[in-house]
């Protein structure tokens, strides 16, 4: 949680409007000691 606000920033600059839905969920440790988990949900119109 604490690079929520430089993950938010970066996760903005790929979208203009519209933004997708998506989740921010705080865990003491991810696999492999990665920093971000990342998961997507798609729709297709």
């Amino acid at each position: 949680m604490s690079l929520f606000n430089e993950v938010n920033e970066i996760y903005g600059s790929y979208f203009l409007k519209d933004f997708p839905a998506r989740e921010t969920v705080a865990v003491k440790g991810l696999p492999k000691g990665v920093n971000v988990e990342i998961s997507v949900v798609a729709f297709k119109a």
